[in-house]
């Protein structure tokens, strides 16, 4: 059974296939035996592969569980927190929905600077992390699998939508750079 840091660091990978394992770690606000457990359960679950000295993702199986991954990780939104906007509070979806007065979700976060509605992230440090590590592909996947954990049928489809892109063009940049 995948975790959810198992998740978190295969997606690491995907944006940034050449990081260092202690690199990884620290970009992700884990530490390097977690990550060192994470990699050989994504090894185990052929969803990552060695490849000319690194770890590359097995496109096909991470869309069959990014696709599901609302069953994986279910999650509650909660009340009101400062924190990093996520789900259709973040772009690419927050661009095509408008919530109006509305609360947005987001990840509890002191540095977050918005107010919203509270989420839990796959994996606590997320926010934190990416705040000190900046990595645009892999909070753009963190932001489109909230939109399947807490969606409604309109975010979920465009979450889905976007996922699917994200994962090819991640996939182009792997094997046709």
């Amino acid at each position: 059974m995948l975790r959810s840091l198992d998740v978190v660091v295969g997606l690491k990978l995907m944006s940034r296939p050449n990081l260092a394992q202690a690199e990884l770690a620290k970009q992700i606000g884990s530490n390097p035996s977690q990550v060192t457990r994470a990699i050989q359960a994504l090894l185990k679950a052929n969803l990552i592969y060695p490849m000319e000295g690194k770890l590359v993702a097995n496109f096909y199986g991470w869309e069959k569980i990014l696709l599901a991954i609302e069953y994986l990780f279910p999650v509650s939104v909660g009340g009101i927190v400062v924190g990093m906007p996520t789900s259709y509070g973040a772009p690419p979806i927050s661009n095509e929905i408008n919530p109006g007065s509305d609360p947005i979700p987001v990840w509890p976060c002191a540095k977050g600077g918005v107010r919203g509605l509270c989420v839990e992230p796959l994996y606590s440090d997320m926010p934190k992390a990416l705040i000190e590590y900046p990595d645009e592909d892999f909070y753009t996947l963190l932001v489109l699998i909230d939109a399947l954990r807490i969606g409604r049928s309109r975010e979920k489809e465009l979450g889905k939508k976007y996922i699917l892109e994200k994962l090819k063009a991640l996939k182009d940049r792997v094997f046709y750079a």
